[in-house]
C-alpha cells in the first residue's frame, strides 16, 4: 500500500459481498482485515474507497490534529436523525453542532456532575438491593436489565430532575418497555446503514409498525420528562443551556446515548468480575479501607485505584462503541508514505485497537493491573473506548462517573459469581457492543459488606 493515491483494486459486484459479510460480523471482518493487510487496510462500498487504520497513532491523529479534514460520513447523521431527531447534538454538523457541543460541555464537566453522585449511589442501592430481593430462588441477575433500567432511571434525572429522591409511582416510566424499544430501534438503525435506500416512515409491514410504535413509546418518554422538568426546572439545570427549540431533539438524544453505552459496559465488566473472584476480592478490600462500609461518593472515586482500572480494563476488553462512525476526508492529506484522497471514508475500531498484541500482551486476559501507575503504558489512541478528538463523547464524565459509583455500590452489596458453566459470550455490534445471549450472574448477598 505504498501508492500514494491507494488506488482501488477491482472488486466484483461494486464490492456488495463485503458489504454484506460487513454487516454480518463487523467486528470479525475488521479483524481479518488488520491481520491480512496491516495497519491501513483498504477495500470498498461501490464506489467509494474505505481505509481502515489500526493503528493507534495514525487513528488519534486523524481523530485530533486532523479533525479540520474530517467529517462524519453523511448516511450515518442521516439515518440517526430518524430517532434522535435533526437538530440533536449527535446529528448536527459544523456551526450548529459548535454550538451545542460549546454550550452543553460546562454543564457535563466532572466538577459539575460530582453532586450527582449521591443521588446515583441510592439508586444503584435501591436497584441492586431489589435485584437481590426479587431474587428468592437464587436464579442468576440479568444484569444487562437491571443496568439498563438503573442507567435509564439515572439520566432521567440527570435530565429532567430530582437528582435526589423519589419520583411518585406515577411519575415512573415502564422502563422494560422502553428498553425493548431502545433495542428495537437499534437494530432497525444497524439495518439502516446498510439499506441501499431510505424507508419512509409510512412504510408498511409489521417490521415498520414496530419501529414506528417504539419510537413513539421513547417520544412520549421523553415529553413526560420535559414537562416534568418544565415545572421545576431548577431541579436540573442541564437542559436549561438549550433553546427551547431544541430542547425535545437533545432530551431525546442524551437520553438514548446516556444510559444505553454506560448500562451494557457495566453488564461486561460485572461479569468479569464474576470470572474474576481475585480481583473481587481486591476491589472488596480497597473498598472496605477507603469507605468503611458508607455508601461512595464523586470524591471516593480517585482514591479508589484498583476498582478503577478494573472498569478500564473492562472498557478496553469491551467498548461500548466499538467502531466509531465513518469519517470521510474532505481535503486531501498525507499519512507518511500514503496519500489519502478527498472523499476517502476512515474507518476507526477501538475493537481492533485495544485487542492488538502489540500494545496489551495477552490481550484476550482480563488484567486491571494493565491501567495502576507504573503499569508499561500502552501508546496514546490504544485505548479509546470514549472516542478521540472534538466529537469524543460528551458524556463521558458522566459514564465514568456511573460506573465508578454503581460498580462499587455492587460490590458492597455482594459478590458476583457467574452461574454455573457459563461463559464469557460472544459480542456483536448492534449500534452499541452487546452480547449474543443474555448476561447472568448471581449476587451472593451473605458476602456483603457490613
Amino acid at each position: 500500500m505504498q501508492d500514494t493515491t491507494m488506488a482501488l483494486a477491482p472488486a466484483p459486484w461494486l464490492g456488495l459481498p463485503a458489504l454484506r459479510r460487513w454487516q454480518q460480523d463487523m467486528l470479525g471482518e475488521l479483524t481479518r482485515l488488520q491481520a491480512e493487510q496491516g495497519d491501513l487496510c483498504l477495500s470498498r462500498i461501490g464506489p467509494r474507497r474505505v481505509v481502515g487504520v489500526f493503528e493507534p497513532g495514525l487513528a488519534r491523529a486523524l481523530l485530533v490534529e486532523h479533525a479540520d479534514r474530517l467529517e462524519r460520513w453523511d448516511r450515518v447523521p442521516r439515518v440517526m436523525a430518524r430517532y434522535h431527531g435533526a437538530r440533536s447534538l449527535l446529528v448536527s454538523e459544523g456551526e450548529a453542532w459548535r454550538r451545542l457541543r460549546h454550550g452543553l460541555t460546562p454543564a457535563l464537566a466532572p466538577r459539575a456532575l460530582a453532586p450527582l453522585g449521591e443521588g446515583i449511589a441510592q439508586l444503584a442501592q435501591d436497584a441492586i438491593r431489589g435485584a437481590q430481593a426479587d431474587d428468592a430462588a437464587q436464579a442468576a441477575i440479568d444484569i444487562d436489565r437491571l443496568f439498563t433500567r438503573l442507567t435509564m432511571r439515572i439520566i432521567d434525572r440527570t435530565l429532567f430532575g430530582p437528582c435526589v429522591g423519589a419520583l411518585p409511582p406515577h411519575a415512573e416510566p415502564p422502563w422494560d418497555a422502553v428498553s425493548q424499544a431502545v433495542r428495537l430501534l437499534a437494530g432497525d438503525a444497524m439495518r439502516a446503514l446498510f439499506r441501499p435506500w431510505r424507508r419512509p416512515r409510512w412504510w408498511p409491514g409489521r417490521a415498520a409498525a414496530a419501529a414506528r410504535q417504539a419510537q413513539h413509546l421513547v417520544d412520549a418518554t421523553v415529553q413526560a420528562g420535559l414537562d416534568r422538568w418544565a415545572r421545576a426546572p431548577d431541579a436540573a439545570p442541564l437542559l436549561a443551556l438549550l433553546p427551547p427549540a431544541e430542547r425535545l431533539d437533545n432530551a431525546r438524544s442524551l437520553f438514548l446515548a446516556g444510559h444505553d453505552t454506560t448500562a451494557i459496559s457495566l453488564a461486561w465488566w460485572t461479569l468479569l468480575m464474576a470470572h474474576h473472584r481475585s480481583a473481587v476480592d481486591r476491589a472488596r478490600a480497597e473498598l472496605q479501607q477507603v469507605l468503611g462500609g458508607r455508601p461512595p461518593t464523586a470524591a471516593d472515586l480517585p482514591a479508589l485505584p484498583w476498582l478503577g482500572a478494573t472498569l478500564k480494563e473492562a472498557l478496553r476488553l469491551y467498548p461500548p462503541v466499538p467502531v466509531l462512525p465513518m469519517r470521510r476526508v474532505t481535503q486531501a492529506l498525507a499519512m507518511g508514505t500514503v496519500r489519502l484522497p478527498a472523499g476517502t471514508l476512515l474507518r476507526i475500531a477501538p475493537w481492533v485497537l485495544q485487542r492488538d498484541a502489540r500494545w496489551w500482551p495477552q490481550p484476550e486476559a482480563f488484567q486491571p493491573e494493565r491501567f495502576l501507575d507504573g503499569a508499561p503504558l500502552a501508546p496514546r489512541g490504544a485505548w479509546m473506548p470514549f472516542g478521540a478528538g472534538p466529537r469524543v463523547c460528551i458524556g463521558q464524565h458522566l459514564a465514568l462517573l456511573e460506573m465508578g459509583l454503581v460498580g462499587a455500590v455492587l460490590l458492597q452489596c455482594g459478590v458476583p459469581e457467574p452461574p454455573p458453566g457459563s461463559g464469557m459470550p460472544p459480542a456483536v455490534l448492534n449500534v452499541t457492543l452487546r452480547p449474543q445471549e443474555p448476561l447472568r450472574v448471581r449476587l451472593r448477598a451473605d458476602g456483603a459488606m457490613p
